[in-house]
């Protein structure tokens, strides 16, 4: 079991977080389809998303049972290595309780082939709702469980995007756009794909489920709107985006599956 804060041992790749998440971790080294168990320990006494007992601002601080369908539509979205095009992960099982203090869900999942590493951008969710304890168990003989940590995360090759990409981003941008341009006039059926996969990134990113740019641990997104222009540019806006490189990377991922249906020339970040 790894514990994550500052002097012990945490998830390589993961940042520090105020405060420590228990990460119990039981996996198979196969990606092929698995059905997981997903337990999440929190206080429960904690506020709820947007209340924060201090005037009307909202909080930035989400629930843990938010971050269950963030993930689904960035699986289905296609920003994770693994499924194959209309392959999708189901919850088959909910459940919560309170117990001497503590707000414990659980969740089965029956995904489809799948990375760790999604499940790595789930911890890190998780771990950025102030969560004390996650276990990520799957069913399957104990032998068979040798992945116990997320150290291979960090170590992945980059994905180079096979399309032109050009950043006049700074880190932690306020006013950010990202911008994808097609060859040619996108159908309307690719414009609503593009639309769903930067609904998704950008949920994912304001989530805090890649790293962070240079002021803040974990990423960190205001999303503002999608929308076309001049039918070969898809774009979406934000108030405020910062991100490391593992959240581009998935953006890659996703806007892959679309580019086989219709050629991206260049992404533009501005």
């Amino acid at each position: 079991m790894n514990t994550m804060n500052g002097g012990e041992k945490r998830m390589e790749g993961m940042p520090e977080f105020p405060g420590a998440m228990r990460l119990d971790l039981r996996l198979s080294a196969e990606s092929g389809g698995r059905l997981l168990r997903v337990t999440v320990r929190s206080s429960a006494g904690e506020r709820e998303s947007g209340q924060d007992g201090a005037g009307d601002e909202p909080a930035t601080q989400h629930r843990p049972r938010e971050v269950v369908p963030v993930l689904l539509a960035a699986v289905d979205a296609g920003l994770f290595a693994g499924p194959k095009e209309g392959q999708r992960m189901e919850v088959v099982r909910t459940e919560a309780h309170d117990k001497e203090g503590e707000r414990i869900e659980t969740w089965e999942w029956m995904t489809p082939p799948l990375e760790v590493d999604a499940l790595a951008v789930f911890a890190r969710m998780i771990w950025s709702t102030g969560a004390r304890a996650l276990v990520i168990a799957q069913n399957a003989p104990e032998e068979r469980l040798t992945v116990r940590s997320f150290d291979h995360v960090s170590r992945r090759t980059e994905r180079i995007p096979p399309w032109e990409v050009t950043s006049h981003l700074e880190d932690d941008a306020k006013n950010a756009v990202v911008l994808v341009c097609f060859k040619h006039d996108a159908p309307p059926e690719i414009v609503r794909d593009t639309h769903a996969t930067l609904r998704a990134w950008g949920a994912v990113v304001s989530f805090g489920g890649f790293t962070g740019g240079a002021s803040f641990p974990t990423s960190v997104a205001l999303f503002s709107e999608v929308g076309t222009e001049l039918r070969r540019e898809v774009f979406a806006k934000f108030d405020a985006l910062g991100v490391g490189r593992d959240g581009w990377a998935a953006l890659w991922t996703g806007l892959s599956r679309i580019h086989k249906h219709a050629p991206i020339e260049r992404v533009e970040m501005r």
